[in-house]
């Protein structure tokens, strides 16, 4: 008598599920996973940042900011400081993003006041030491405005001669 054959199985086939189940299972999973976080907001120089929702000692700061950034600007003399500034001017719009969304905290906007008014003195000294003071206790939530501060301050005190 012959020997019965076996029938003749695909090295694909699937063994343990069929596919329609396992295209569930992985719908499902999909499913319960959370969305993708936003991506982050694209950088926007100072003068493209919304800034209609600021209000208080914040608007000062947006006021006090834009004009130094301003007055810098028009006295740029290279291409490299211009190149330098136009970063600055973008880091510092993520902060008005910010401040326009109620992300900053109270008190560095109160920290962010007394630095404006520093600048406004001729004080980079002390203005230098409040922020030397926010990257201490804020620098994670605001790391990358605040270099972008810090390149402002310093360029204010070359421009001023201190």
């Amino acid at each position: 008598a012959p020997a019965p054959q076996l029938p003749q199985m695909s090295v694909f086939t699937p063994i343990a599920q069929p596919p329609q189940q396992m295209q569930q299972q992985l719908q499902q999973q999909q499913a319960a996973s959370p969305p993708a976080p936003p991506p982050p907001p694209t950088p926007q120089r100072m003068g493209d940042a919304d800034v209609s929702a600021v209000t208080g000692s914040a608007l000062t700061v947006v006021r006090t900011l834009g004009q130094y950034m301003d007055n810098l600007l028009a006295h740029a003399a290279s291409p490299n400081e211009k190149k330098k500034l136009d970063d600055v001017s973008k880091r510092l719009g993520m902060l008005l993003v910010k401040l326009n969304s109620a992300e900053v905290a109270p008190i560095v906007v109160d920290k962010l006041a007394a630095l404006c008014q520093a600048i406004s003195a001729g004080d980079f000294r002390s203005a230098l030491a409040i922020h030397v003071d926010l990257t201490t206790s804020d620098w994670n939530d605001n790391g990358v405005w605040l270099v972008g501060l810090k390149r402002m301050i310093e360029s204010l005190a070359k421009w001023s001669g201190h």
